[in-house]
């Protein structure tokens, strides 16, 4: 079936959905939905007939006056509504159905028409085997959905920076994704009230937050095309959404309709992208995703970092990364990474591991020209840790029985230092400090913690706080019984 026959069927649908909706006004009488044409009583439906199961949360109301227009546009047929009134231009095919009336007029509540008569048979039959067959559905797209790319690229370029380079689109595809809608009839208050449920293509009932994101519940018509579902596709999801059932037994009864009296295809854009991050030779790329109409700028996840961000720099080995990341090294003035740079603890500077050491003491990284040495256990330790040229860690010895496991080590390697009394302890990443009283004097050794071998011995009075370093030559006077 060619292109123009299939867009001369789906116009002369429409139409005819148009005229049913004009020559159609509702009488409500107890327990019958009562059909008037011509000032005839055309249909009889049981108000008990079976029922739809169409969850209610799925379901959105339309004016009925609004879906006519709605059909009128789909028709390329001039309305207006003035006066609380639409007005419909008939085209001069129809106006000998309509009494030779050239415009057709509905209240703007949807309650009644005036000035339409018709008499072109059953108005239901019309709109059960002419109007939205499957065959031949309505096609459109939500108001005001971004059509071009270069809609897309101006709501998410202006969220990047790139320091010292540029951003661009690498590609960029807009893809019609399709949602069918199906329009039912319902008796509501004296009145026809247009009903729509919103099916996906997994067959699934679309939710009402998702209907308005993506505005599905405000469109306009789009001429026949040769983008269309498959029969067997469109098929199945208007089958699913004729089953689709609320747990809670909630559902909009349709009077025994059991087909939609129109199924429209919605056709959605949805956008498939990359950008592109450039800063001097090397480049990274950024994927995006989404619908056309949400679709917000996403943070570049920088795999180096594992980090999200909008802003992108370059360190100086090339790498591009994210910028809050970078950190300028105090000492080099090297563009490196936050985490590769370490703070001295003497001077709060950020810079590059090779520029300090860790002190014995506390352990934290200090600027090598801020070490001193001990003046009492002769270590070289950073000046925060040190008070009066003393480290804290001969500042803070501690009592310790000949049983503790390092003066056990110590005692066994020198027996002869059994005779001292009240042992003291204190520990460096790389030494022992022992300190052992005797009556009168004290005696302070230094050991390299790995085996506890002496590495320097002092001497000094108990009471007294000054040190006296023993040279090599006479530590046999100490260490041998």
């Amino acid at each position: 079936m060619s292109i123009f026959t299939r867009a001369v069927q789906a116009w002369f649908a429409c139409c005819h959905a148009i005229e049913w909706f004009m020559g159609l006004m509702v009488v409500a009488n107890p327990g019958t939905f009562q059909v008037r044409v011509d000032g005839m009583i055309d249909h009889h439906l049981p108000s008990k007939s079976p029922q739809l199961s169409i969850p209610r949360t799925a379901v959105r109301e339309e004016r009925l006056v609004d879906f006519v227009g709605w059909l009128a546009t789909c028709s390329q047929l001039p309305w207006s509504e003035i006066d609380h009134q639409l007005q419909i231009i008939l085209p001069e095919s129809a106006r000998n159905q309509f009494g030779g009336c050239d415009t057709a007029t509905i209240s703007s509540d949807g309650r009644r028409f005036v000035d339409v008569t018709c008499d072109a048979g059953s108005p239901l039959d019309w709109l059960r085997t002419r109007s939205g067959k499957r065959e031949s559905p309505a096609f459109a797209r939500p108001v005001g959905e971004p059509m071009a790319v270069h809609e897309i690229t101006g709501k998410i370029f202006p969220h990047y920076e790139v320091n010292g380079g540029t951003a661009h689109l690498v590609g960029c595809q807009l893809e019609d994704k399709p949602f069918v809608r199906l329009t039912f009839l319902e008796k509501n208050a004296e009145r026809v009230q247009v009903n729509h449920a919103y099916i996906a293509t997994d067959g699934s009932s679309v939710p009402s937050e998702i209907v308005e994101e993506l505005g599905l519940d405000q469109v306009e018509p789009v001429p026949v095309t040769q983008r269309s579902l498959h029969p067997s596709q469109l098929d199945a999801m208007v089958n699913a959404g004729l089953s689709v059932e609320n747990h809670s037994g909630d559902i909009v009864p349709m009077n025994g309709v059991e087909e939609p009296v129109v199924v429209t295809i919605i056709w959605v854009k949805y956008v498939l992208g990359q950008l592109q991050f450039t800063i001097g030779n090397e480049s990274v790329a950024h994927a995006f995703e989404g619908w056309a109409r949400t679709l917000q700028a996403a943070p570049y996840h920088c795999p180096v970092t594992n980090s999200h961000t909008f802003k992108l720099g370059q360190v100086d080995d090339g790498t591009i990364v994210a910028a809050d990341e970078i950190d300028r090294c105090n000492r080099s003035g090297a563009h490196v990474l936050r985490s590769d740079l370490v703070t001295c603890n003497a001077t709060g500077e950020n810079v590059l591991a090779e520029f300090v050491k860790p002190c014995p003491v506390s352990d934290q990284p200090v600027l090598s020209e801020y070490f001193s040495t001990c003046r009492r256990c002769g270590e070289e330790v950073s000046l925060p840790v040190l008070q009066k040229e003393v480290c804290a860690a001969c500042r803070s010895l501690g009592p310790v029985s000949n049983a503790d496991p390092t003066i056990a080590v110590v005692l066994q390697k020198y027996p002869a230092l059994a005779r001292w009394r009240w042992w003291q302890l204190s520990q460096t990443r790389r030494v022992s400090i022992v300190q052992a009283s005797g009556m009168v004097r004290k005696l302070l050794m230094v050991c390299d913690r790995q085996n506890q071998t002496i590495t320097q011995i002092s001497v000094g009075r108990r009471g007294s706080s000054r040190w006296t370093v023993v040279d090599r030559q006479d530590w046999s006077d100490f260490l041998d019984r």
